[in-house]
């Protein structure tokens, strides 16, 4: 309890420097009204059971900061006596393993400061990319998987020392579930050379990372994917005496930085449970718009590259009995390759990625993931909309599995 104390604190702390760093603009207030029809698994039963949705969604910015809340009435009519209406109990009353705090925390849908590679960014609610340093243990983590079934919220501050005229140090936290406090991480870096003017080593970062998921099992227990193909049958009565913990070093240097090229070169070593993996690439953006990064990787058995990434909460418990040497995934040496493309400013954004070992075997095989991200104003006439999509395969044997 002490522990959650502090760092609710520190989170208070920060959003309070956000709101005093802040000029006082005027404020952007909006409101949309959401109408639909939303499909829910009962977790007794299996069944689809659908809803009409009205969705209520105050919007308000000012500034750098702003808020948004997602007030979702699910309801329909039931069959009786006559037509019954009835709310979705579930949206509003705890029950089974679910807290006032689960079911309450993600009606605020977002509150952030900023944006990601800012000297300040700050966001709570739902999560939808988050990765610490190169991305070797954290990589785009989302906690907004099992939406609309279910919403979480997390937390995510970032907070580098040019805030303060201090550009040696700097850290990257984040928090899945607020509510749950299962999987914590946390990156610290130093910048040693930053106060000298030696060309490119003055902007080199050194940083450690330790993430940790403290009940793998969390989303299983809450019965919110019964059918998901990524998990196995089998749920344990308790949770694992041990969290999946990960940590590693990393360095990362900015080679180039121009409208024409930007390159990063990095490198990291993790340990998972007595194992260790490294890894050696760079990443970057040519002439505005082409992204682009590739890797070469040397893994210990056992050993998963990006452990925490986009899809993990739908592969938790596969992921910890590797993690916990109850099944096997053969190491040796792999690579990774990424290729993409961007608007400016982000408003459109394309990406996949590749990755895999050099010697495929039975129960390792490259693995691919693409990802489309459509940004709030990238639409003319419609300034609210945005969209994320992703596709995912794994065990890769042939060209014919991509489909």
């Amino acid at each position: 309890m002490k522990t959650r104390i502090v760092l609710v604190g520190l989170l208070a702390f920060v959003t309070a420097l956000a709101a005093a760093q802040e000029p006082q603009n005027e404020p952007d207030i909006g409101f949309d009204l959401a109408l639909g029809v939303v499909s829910f698994v009962d977790p007794e039963t299996g069944e689809s059971i659908t809803y009409q949705q009205i969705g209520l969604q105050p919007d308000l910015a000012i500034g750098r900061f702003g808020i948004g809340l997602n007030l979702e009435i699910n309801y329909r009519f039931t069959a009786g006596d006559g037509d019954q209406f009835e709310v979705r109990r579930e949206d509003w009353v705890p029950a089974g393993n679910r807290t006032i705090l689960d079911l309450y925390l993600p009606k605020i849908d977002y509150a952030r400061y900023g944006v990601k590679g800012e000297p300040l960014f700050v966001q709570f609610g739902t999560l939808p990319s988050v990765t610490l340093g190169n991305g070797f243990i954290v990589d785009g983590y989302t906690n907004g998987l099992f939406r609309p079934q279910r919403r979480v919220f997390g937390g995510v501050v970032d907070l580098d020392g040019p805030l303060f005229g201090l550009p040696y140090a700097g850290f990257e936290t984040l928090i899945a579930n607020v509510a749950a406090w299962d999987l914590l991480a946390g990156r610290v870096f130093i910048r040693p050379l930053a106060g000298t003017e030696i060309p490119i080593l003055s902007g080199l970062q050194v940083g450690t990372t330790l993430a940790a998921d403290r009940d793998p099992w969390y989303h299983l227990k809450l019965d919110q994917t019964p059918d998901n193909p990524y998990l196995s049958d089998s749920l344990p009565s308790e949770r694992p005496d041990r969290a999946a913990l990960v940590w590693g070093a990393d360095l990362r240097l900015p080679v180039v930085s121009s409208a024409l090229l930007d390159l990063v070169v990095f490198s990291d070593v993790i340990r998972q449970n007595g194992r260790t993996g490294g890894m050696i690439g760079g990443s970057g953006r040519a002439a505005g718009f082409l992204l682009f990064g590739a890797q070469a990787r040397l893994l210990d058995d056992n050993v998963i590259p990006s452990y925490f990434n986009s899809s993990y909460d739908l592969r938790r418990a596969d992921r910890y009995r590797i993690w916990n040497d109850e099944e096997s995934l053969a190491g040796g040496a792999g690579w990774h390759g990424e290729l993409g493309f961007a608007l400016p400013s982000n408003l459109l954004v394309f990406n996949t990625t590749v990755s895999g070992p050099f010697s495929p075997t039975e129960d390792n095989y490259p693995e691919l993931r693409s990802s489309l991200v459509l940004a709030e104003g990238a639409v003319p006439g419609f300034a609210g909309l945005s969209a994320e999509g992703y596709y995912e395969k794994f065990n890769l044997e042939s060209f014919g599995d991509l489909w």
